[in-house]
């Protein structure tokens, strides 16, 4: 395909592909996740990514986290647990109708399994 014809149809494709106003977060404490997820409930933005790890120099979890339009007012959630708590989050959840949009589970500065997880209704 010529480069010029190429370039209309991206231009074209960018003219009317919907815009999805996302935001994300660099590796955050879990004080500044927790912070983060209320300012972002506010302003009536709904989580739709989630990743966990542990910060050896913190020696505390880090999250990542992203964000678009909650125009449909959807609820969410997340939390971050040990292995057998999480087993039980994740029951309450599903037992109140949320269904599970992520699940990682990392090995923190400790040693121990922890899981993080978000869901949505």
């Amino acid at each position: 395909m010529h480069l010029g014809r190429l370039f209309a149809v991206a231009i074209l494709f960018a003219a009317v592909a919907p815009a999805c106003a996302t935001e994300t977060t660099e590796w955050i404490s879990t004080d500044a996740a927790e912070k983060t997820a209320a300012e972002m409930r506010e302003k009536k933005m709904r989580l739709v990514a989630l990743d966990c790890r542990s910060d050896p120099a913190a020696a505390a979890a880090v999250f990542s986290m992203v964000w678009e339009k909650n125009d449909d007012s959807r609820q969410w959630s997340w939390r971050e647990a040990g292995v057998l708590d999480m087993k039980a989050l994740l029951r309450d959840f599903r037992n109140k109708g949320f269904d599970l949009v992520s699940q990682k589970s990392y090995v923190s500065a400790a040693g121990t399994e922890r899981v993080c997880a978000l869901w949505h209704r």
